[in-house]
């Protein structure tokens, strides 16, 4: 490990020809960058000073950003995953029999953690839980950074398509108790959720028909005559 240098960014180690004097460029938007980088992945503050160096993957992804802000200073940014390779696995960096996420588990990260998994990244499939997601310990450990991003257009429009469906199978339903958190079951309803289930278990199930019957004929009335024997006490 002799003669190698820490990247002030992302932390990996190199030789000093493969890195990149932050100071020394007179930079003040490249130094702004890497300092923010920093801080994205859980790095402690660090003044920047005459003997910092990055890698030269943080330098061309800053120069990148830099100059995506400058041909359009509203571009979208997003969290987006940060790894090392995107050829291995983002968790134990093997590179043989790996496979790229799912959509859905890419969807699943980005609703749990709002980290962008782009598409070419890649893991061992026993790093996966039974149903094919990331497990909440590794998940906890993912770290990204703050950039400009716009994913390709068929990309998008598949990412949007799996994030709509997952936005459809976790509406709670009103047909469906189990569907609602315990914070909004208990909002919407004044007894517990066992209570609850047990008094439904004696309930007995109305048709679609019955349904229609008692919204349009009963409840229509009684709230009528409930307001009609209401104003006629106000002008008694």
């Amino acid at each position: 490990m002799a003669n190698r240098i820490i990247c002030s960014v992302c932390g990996a180690s190199s030789s000093p020809r493969a890195m990149v004097r932050l100071f020394v460029l007179a930079n003040e938007q490249k130094q702004e960058i890497a300092v923010r980088r920093r801080a994205n992945l859980n790095r402690p503050p660090q003044i920047i000073s005459d003997i910092d160096r990055i890698c030269f993957n943080c330098n061309k992804s800053i120069n990148s950003e830099i100059q995506d802000v400058a041909n359009d200073p509203d571009c979208l940014r997003l969290n987006v995953l940060h790894q090392t390779d995107s050829s291995s696995c983002l968790f134990c960096n093997r590179v043989e029999e790996t496979s790229r996420f799912s959509i859905h588990c890419r969807v699943k990260i980005f609703v749990a953690r709002n980290i962008f998994v782009p598409d070419s990244c890649r893991c061992c499939d026993h790093h996966l839980d039974a149903d094919g997601y990331v497990p909440q310990n590794l998940l906890d450990e993912l770290m990204f950074i703050n950039r400009p991003y716009l994913p390709a257009g068929k990309q998008l429009q598949q990412f949007l398509g799996a994030l709509r469906q997952e936005a459809q199978q976790n509406d709670p339903s009103f047909g469906d108790e189990s569907t609602f958190s315990d914070d909004e079951f208990s909002a919407i309803s004044p007894i517990p959720r066992d209570q609850f289930q047990d008094l439904y278990i004696h309930c007995v199930p109305v048709s679609v028909q019955e349904e229609m019957f008692i919204r349009t004929e009963i409840f229509p009335k009684k709230s009528s005559d409930f307001f009609m024997q209401n104003e006629t006490r106000a002008f008694r």
